[in-house]
């Protein structure tokens, strides 16, 4: 099963010593946790078993639930995001709530699909372009060719399309910009991929090293003008971002990312940081997503038990949070 931005969390904890082998518990898994309580007693995970480091195993990978979101045009509906099989490929499904039923939609990559307020899905494949797609599964369309681009964003307008361009031996890293037709349409030089659009303004928040530190900078499309909002307390390491899964709230009032460490909220008012949910080595809170019609975050809470001394059995739960009321509800896809 291949690591995916979220999995990268996990690997983390096990001290880089994790082995895949894909088995599967079928017969009388651990128990973890039934109740929808969040309030799991933290544990770290003991040492990594030697020579050959840990064995992954679940009931099914194919109902590893590691991210979803609801379609903003249909109450009914959650497009949801799996970890899938030995084929190393995140899967997409749209749910539907009243009829149980699921629709394969596509195999996504390391970053977050993300759908605009008329229902069209834009995602980059494993060998990194960008397609789009409806909600419905129609009408799948490639927009670039250059096996260069990776995490794409809609813009507030959600008529247009950023994402990241990897950099070539003729060519720096880029920011680039694309019209629905995949016509480029502006291109500015970034460092890092994981950028976050504002919602009701063209303001970009993206991560550059400055003093050798990963820093969140808010700028100003318009105006060209930049702010610097907040920097890792760490030194500079693109593969430990601290600042992953960036999302500006429908308010633009507040910023949430997820780290190795948790899911954290900052406001740009206050400059104000709060910690939602904190990881430890047996629970980690992964993937928030951000609803684009109300204040919404939806989040995954992955529980992991040690069986037979050197087996990591995982569990995965599906949560969303009013960001208003502080309401959290558990929302049940595969019961």
């Amino acid at each position: 099963m291949k690591l995916n931005c979220f999995a990268y969390l996990f690997c983390l904890f096990v001290l880089f010593g994790c082995k895949k082998d894909n088995s599967k518990i079928t017969d009388n898994p651990p128990p973890i946790d039934e109740t929808d309580s969040l309030l799991l007693n933290c544990e770290k995970l003991p040492a990594t078993p030697q020579p050959f480091g840990w064995k992954d195993s679940t009931i099914n990978e194919n109902k590893n639930i590691n991210a979803f979101f609801f379609n903003p045009l249909n109450n009914y509906e959650i497009i949801y995001q799996v970890n899938g099989d030995i084929f190393g490929y995140n899967k997409i499904f749209l749910h539907n709530i009243n009829t149980k039923k699921n629709l394969f939609l596509f195999n996504n990559s390391n970053y977050s699909a993300q759908i605009n307020n008329k229902g069209w899905i834009i995602f980059n494949s494993i060998d990194n372009n960008i397609f789009k797609i409806k909600v419905n599964g129609d009408s799948l369309t490639q927009l670039t060719f250059n096996n260069t681009s990776i995490d794409p964003k809609w813009d507030y307008s959600n008529t247009t399309i950023y994402f990241f361009k990897k950099a070539t031996l003729t060519s720096p890293s880029l920011l680039t910009q694309i019209n629905t037709k995949g016509q480029e349409l502006n291109s500015v030089p970034i460092e890092y991929a994981n950028t976050a659009f504002a919602k009701k303004t063209s303001k970009l928040f993206y991560l550059k090293n400055y003093s050798n530190r990963i820093t969140v900078f808010l700028k100003d499309i318009a105006t060209n003008s930049e702010t610097l909002i907040i920097s890792s307390n760490k030194q500079s390491n693109a593969q430990q971002n601290d600042f992953f899964n960036l999302s500006i709230d429908n308010t633009d009032e507040n910023m949430y990312w997820t780290n190795f460490d948790g899911i954290y909220k900052y406001s740009l008012s206050s400059s104000k940081i709060d910690t939602l949910y904190k990881n430890c080595g047996n629970s980690l809170f992964i993937n928030p997503i951000l609803s684009i019609r109300n204040n919404i975050m939806t989040f995954v809470h992955k529980k992991i038990k040690v069986i037979n001394n050197n087996i990591l059995f995982y569990n995965y739960k599906c949560y969303q949070l009013d960001l208003k009321t502080k309401e959290v509800k558990s929302i049940e896809i595969y019961p």
